[in-house]
Formats: C-alpha cells, sequence, structure tokens
C-alpha cells in the first residue's frame, strides 16, 4: 500500500488536542516513514486551517475546526477532492467546521446526500453548484449566509431556509436553475430577494413572501415559467399581492406579473405609476393589456417575450408611434395598440334657438367625444326683461343624469323682443295643441269663402 508521510508537527500537535479524536480516526493516516496501513490508499487531505477532509468508498467526510477554504471557479478544479468528484456521492460535514468553501463541492454530479452540523455558520457561493442529483438537503439553523450560486442547478425539490439566516444572507441566484424546486420556505430571517434568485425555476407554481420581506428584484423570478401566484403575508409592511400579482404596499409599483399566470386579459390599476423592466416578460398567457393611468412610467421592455400579446389599450394622451419613447415600444411587442380615453366630463351641444340640447361623453385628456347620453331635459327662465331700448335674455338649462351623478350646461340668447314705445308685451303661454287648431279654424274659414265666391 502507499506510504504516506507523517503532517507536520504543528498539525499532528493539533490532533492529538482533540479529545474526541484518536489518531486513527485523523483523515490522514499517519505513520512513520516506511510504515503500510490498509487505509493508506484513501484519498485525504487538508481542506483549512485545522480542517481536514476523506475519502471512503463515494463518501466524503469533511472534520476538523475551523474554517474551510474557498476555492476559485476560475482556475478549475481545484478542491482536493476533484479527481474524485464523480465519484463523490455523499458528503457529511463534522461537528466543528463553521463554513463550506466557495464552489467546494461544484459539479460532483453524483452527489446524492448531505449532512450539515450544527454550529455552521455560511455556505460559500458555488458551494453545490450543478450538483443535479442532489434532491434535497436540511438546512440547520445558525446559518448566517448562503452565497451567490449556491445551490444553482441542483436537482432539489424543496429546500426551507434557517430563520438564522441574515437580511441579506441569501445569495445572487442561490438557487437559479433548481428545475425540479416546487417548494420554497423563506423563513423569517432574510429580508431580501435579490438578483436570480429562483430564475430558471420551471417547476415553482406559487411563491409566499413573508411578512419581513422587504425588498424583491423583479428579475428573481425570470424564467419560472409554472409560477401562478406571488403571494404576500397580509403583516408585509412593504409588498402586496392582488390576484397572484406582485405591487408595493401602497399599489404605486407593479413589481411582477407571474410567468405562469393564465389569465388573457389584465388591467394596470389606475394607483399605479411605475413599472419595473420585464413586469409582464415572457407571459405566454397575455393577450390583452389595459393601462388607465396616462401618468405611469412605462418600463420599456415590460412586454417582452410576450409571444400572444395581441392588444394594448394604452392611454390616448401617450405618443405612440413606434420607436418614439417607451410608450412607443409597446408597439414592438403588441400586434395592435389602441388609444384609451378618459370619458368623465360631459360635452353639451345647442341648437341655435337653444331649445334642443344633446349630451355626448367627452375625453378629459385629447377632447375626443364619445358615445352620446339620452334623457337631456331642456328648462328656461327669462335672465334679463325686455325693454324699449333692448331685446331681453333668457337662460337655457340643460340637465342629465350619467352613473348617478347629474351634469347641467347653461346658454344664455338675445331672444325676447324689445317693448313697443310706451306700451309692454303680456307674454300668453299658448300649447302647441292650441296654435294648431286656430291654424286648422282659419284654414277651414278661408275655404268657406273661397267656395262661396265661386257660386
Amino acid at each position: 500500500g502507499k506510504v504516506f508521510e507523517p503532517p507536520c508537527t504543528e498539525r499532528y500537535a493539533r490532533w492529538c488536542e482533540r479529545a474526541d479524536w484518536g489518531l486513527t480516526q485523523s483523515p490522514y493516516s499517519i505513520f512513520a516513514v516506511g510504515t503500510e496501513s490498509s487505509d493508506a490508499d484513501l484519498p485525504a487531505g487538508e481542506c483549512g486551517y485545522g480542517v481536514d477532509w476523506v475519502l471512503n468508498d463515494g463518501s466524503l467526510v469533511i472534520s476538523g475546526s475551523g474554517e474551510m477554504y474557498d476555492y476559485s471557479p476560475d482556475d478549475g478544479d481545484n478542491q482536493p477532492w476533484a479527481p474524485y468528484s464523480e465519484d463523490i456521492i455523499s458528503v457529511t460535514i463534522q461537528s466543528g467546521v463553521e463554513t463550506i468553501g466557495s464552489n467546494a463541492f461544484k459539479e460532483c454530479v453524483n452527489l446524492v446526500s448531505v449532512t450539515l452540523p450544527p454550529g455552521l455558520v455560511s455556505i460559500g457561493g458555488g458551494a453545490f453548484l450543478y450538483d443535479a442529483k442532489l434532491t434535497s438537503i436540511e438546512l440547520p439553523e445558525g446559518i448566517e449566509t448562503i452565497g451567490t450560486d449556491a445551490f444553482a442547478g441542483c436537482g432539489l425539490l424543496s429546500i426551507a431556509l434557517p430563520d438564522s439566516l441574515s437580511a441579506g444572507g441569501l445569495g445572487v441566484a442561490a438557487l437559479c436553475g433548481c428545475s425540479l424546486l416546487s417548494h420554497v420556505d423563506l423563513g423569517s430571517g432574510v429580508t431580501s430577494i435579490k438578483s436570480g434568485t429562483f430564475q430558471n425555476c420551471t417547476s415553482l407554481t406559487e411563491l409566499t413572501l413573508p411578512a419581513q420581506i422587504s425588498e424583491i428584484t423583479n428579475n428573481c423570478l425570470d424564467g419560472c415559467t409554472n409560477l401562478a401566484a406571488i403571494n404576500v403575508d397580509p403583516a408585509n409592511g412593504s409588498l402586496c399581492s392582488v390576484d397572484g400579482v406582485l405591487f408595493t404596499k401602497d399599489m404605486g409599483k407593479l413589481i411582477r406579473y407571474p410567468d405562469g399566470r393564465t389569465a388573457s386579459e389584465y388591467t394596470i390599476p389606475e394607483s399605479v405609476t411605475e413599472m419595473y423592466n420585464g413586469t409582464f416578460q415572457y407571459s405566454p398567457f397575455l393577450t390583452t393589456v389595459r393601462v388607465t393611468n396616462p401618468d405611469i412610467h412605462f418600463a420599456s421592455i415590460a412586454f417582452e417575450g410576450c409571444s400572444n400579446l395581441h392588444t394594448v389599450y394604452a392611454p390616448c394622451a401617450w405618443n405612440l408611434a413606434p420607436g418614439s419613447n417607451d410608450h412607443g415600444r409597446i408597439a414592438e411587442y403588441a400586434t395592435e395598440v389602441n388609444p384609451v380615453h378618459g370619458y368623465a366630463p360631459m360635452m353639451f351641444l345647442w341648437n341655435d334657438d337653444c331649445n334642443v340640447c344633446r349630451a355626448y361623453l367627452v375625453c378629459d385628456s385629447c377632447g375626443d367625444r364619445g358615445e352620446e347620453v339620452t334623457g337631456v331635459t331642456v328648462t328656461s327662465a327669462v335672465k334679463t326683461p325686455a325693454t324699449e331700448s333692448a331685446m331681453g335674455v333668457t337662460t337655457y338649462t340643460a340637465t342629465v343624469t350619467y352613473e348617478s351623478v347629474e351634469y347641467s350646461d347653461s346658454r344664455d340668447l338675445t331672444d325676447i323682443p324689445k317693448l313697443p314705445s310706451g306700451g309692454q308685451y303680456t307674454l300668453v303661454m299658448v300649447s302647441a295643441a292650441v296654435v294648431a287648431a286656430v291654424v286648422l279654424l282659419g284654414a277651414a274659414v278661408c275655404l268657406r269663402a273661397s267656395r262661396k265666391g265661386s257660386v
């Protein structure tokens, strides 16, 4: 068998000081030069100051006291067990080890089991990157940070983050590309969800943000094609969810429309004044979107990748010419862009005599005339009586009710004739029926006189 040289005196002394270790438990086989052992062929070595490793029949054991080394992703496979990475089936971190080094178990493609000790403080970036067969892991309380890409590309089915995780302790893209991940418990420690955290987690159908989450980047959920709803704990003071769509608490910002939401139409609430880039990005079910607030800050790539988006109804005040500005870029993603008018005020159109008036809804942004409103009534009253030197003025008032709101408009018309010199008019109200009867009677008298004259 292979003969191992004894470790340096300093390391040998450290091993001897560990009460729970006998020398035979050292991750190195310790012999005098020239001595053989049945364990001498086991791959083993140092992976931290006071931390060692040994690989035995597919089981990698990390033991000792202190922090593991970090390994650079730019230097290739520089972990000491890299030559055996395909043989590693399980990893056991023993009590006393405080950290898992960056990229420590990266691309251990056959790794299926990981055991972590209490007292572990951090998991380095890329620690389990691309370990596709790792389907579960239990994270003990005490872990404060999980680094960038720590579990990216793993085969995890679910994960529960410990409550001990610090506010910003969940790293960028920590779970990116975990395509089998269907359940996440965010715990009560972490307060921010960083860029790419759940990107391309295609099995994730629902995500619940607990009360302490105050910040979430919109692209942390890019590529979650089956995510139908983003829910928020009602006690959350920063965020809220309406029908599975994520907003700031005051509904002023629309943060994320989930990619897997199956509704074909969506109306952006009027309270929204800002949308994040990619808010609706890659939402394949959306066919129609309505924008109601003309003052909304419209992100330029809000609808990028919405392959079935046909119609966007946008405020008429916007310049919707293709390429004109962020608003105009809507035309790049939607087949059809239609202006939306804010028909709120009422337009009244009078005839010349002011005895007939018609009412229409009108857009307060562009003045476009909408539908006619029926039921207009016109009343009149003398505003200024006529005199011998001047005609009098009549005020005509039109009134109509629409959606329980009464609208009115008035016109003044100088239509009362001057008084004759030395006299005054006596105004008599005569009905149209009486006038018609008099006209018919006069016509009959004239007809009789005409017949008598011809005899």
